[in-house]
């Protein structure tokens, strides 16, 4: 880094857990940012031999079918691959990530400890095994501290602790009739506790039936450290130089979700500026910034609700990354050099999310004239295909992340 440049924020990348999952989600993104959707396709073309249909067209079809734990699974594994992805390929680098249960694979290929191929293998495995397990059980979320709760396990053989969320945010997972029970006996000492609404039950003894079957299709995946800091929420701290195999991948289905004491140790040992969550809609950042306190990072959601597109995205990118490292940027110098002649107005502003059409004028005509003045500029992108590139000329940045994916495709080419 050149000195006096300014220094790069240490960001987290947090992935959502199952349940953040709903018809059509992301799909906006889909439709306006082509580097979300090239990687949204890499993860249905990964899933496909699996799933047996395109992942893409479930999701962005607002298919009902998003819901059932077979699909679910593979569905929350594309959407956060393909957010996470899309943030890497726009320069946003994470020091740590963390995920929360079925999160934890597209973490695991940020981390390099996975690759798509080998995570879309076990995610669509481990989902449609989950889908045939007999039905009957379920989860309790439950407004109290783990040691509350300890006797109510002990006692029913059938239930395990699913998750710890916070410092009393508590699941409690298993069998419904010994759940029904459970909730009766707190709500009679006034402790708060909802059913979630899940088909099974998760991160709980009725998996059992279902570990050997997976953990030998589990073994055909190469087991890897991490290459970042993978905070892991089956041991509930950093993983040091441990390999994320078969037997981490089979006791991740039955383990309670360390959420709670992973996310305590991310934050007292990376001194993050920004907790960056990873999924469709918000779940997660609550339950950091709550753990974290005041004084803690800014806890961020990448989609911020069901409404996200090209624009908030590209705004969100501008926003993490420091001024220098978008300076540096040629793409991005090029892009703004021949907005800023087009419009040929000084006093207009040209944000990182203003809009070309809506906010500046721009015709056919202009979009023309700056396709030329790109490919004059920036004469390693050759001819420049106008239509292939008009969904992407809605703002600066989105142009920017199209003409880098072209860039990126010449280089693998």
């Amino acid at each position: 880094m050149n000195a006096g440049s300014e220094p790069a924020p240490r960001i987290a990348f947090a992935f959502t857990g199952q349940g953040a999952q709903y018809p059509g989600m992301t799909a906006r993104l889909y439709f306006g940012h082509d580097g979300y959707r090239r990687r949204l396709d890499a993860a249905a073309e990964a899933l496909r031999p699996y799933t047996g249909t395109s992942i893409t067209d479930l999701i962005v079809r607002g298919d009902l079918r998003v819901h059932q734990t077979g699909f679910t699974q593979p569905t929350m594994f594309a959407v956060e691959y393909a957010l996470a992805a899309t943030l890497l390929d726009a320069g946003v680098r994470p020091v740590a990530v963390i995920g929360h249960s079925i999160g934890e694979f597209a973490a695991a290929v940020v981390a390099g400890a996975l690759s798509l191929d080998d995570a879309a293998l076990l995610v669509a495995v481990r989902g449609a095994y989950m889908q045939y397990l007999p039905s009957g059980g379920g989860m309790l979320a439950v407004r109290a501290a783990p040691e509350q709760l300890e006797r109510f396990v002990r006692r029913e053989a059938k239930v395990g602790f699913g998750a710890f969320n916070g410092p009393r945010a508590t699941v409690l997972s298993g069998d419904l009739g010994a759940l029904e029970r459970i909730q009766d006996e707190l709500a009679a000492l006034n402790v708060l506790a909802r059913p979630l609404q899940v088909s099974h039950g998760f991160h709980s003894p009725l998996m059992q039936p279902m570990l050997q079957r997976f953990a030998r299709v589990a073994s055909r995946v190469p087991p890897r450290a991490p290459k970042l800091p993978f905070y892991s929420t089956v041991r509930g701290r950093r993983l040091l130089n441990e390999a994320l195999g078969a037997l981490y991948w089979t006791e991740h289905i039955s383990a309670p979700v360390r959420f709670a004491q992973a996310t305590q140790r991310l934050l007292a040992e990376q001194g993050l500026d920004t907790v960056l969550e990873i999924g469709p809609k918000p779940v997660l950042a609550k339950l950091i910034k709550a753990m974290a306190g005041d004084g803690g990072p800014a806890c961020v959601p990448v989609c911020r609700s069901e409404d996200t597109d090209a624009a908030a995205l590209a705004a969100l990118i501008a926003d993490l990354l420091p001024n220098d490292a978008l300076a540096d940027d040629p793409v991005r110098k090029a892009v703004y050099a021949a907005v800023a002649r087009l419009v040929n107005d000084p006093s207009v502003r040209l944000g990182p999310d203003v809009a070309l059409r809506g906010d500046l004028g721009f015709d056919s005509v202009m979009v023309m004239q700056l396709t030329y003045q790109l490919e004059q500029q920036l004469p390693a992108l050759g001819k420049l295909s106008l239509p292939d590139m008009l969904d992407s000329i809605v703002t600066p940045a989105t142009l920017v992340e199209y003409l880098h994916g072209q860039l990126s495709a010449d280089l693998a080419a």
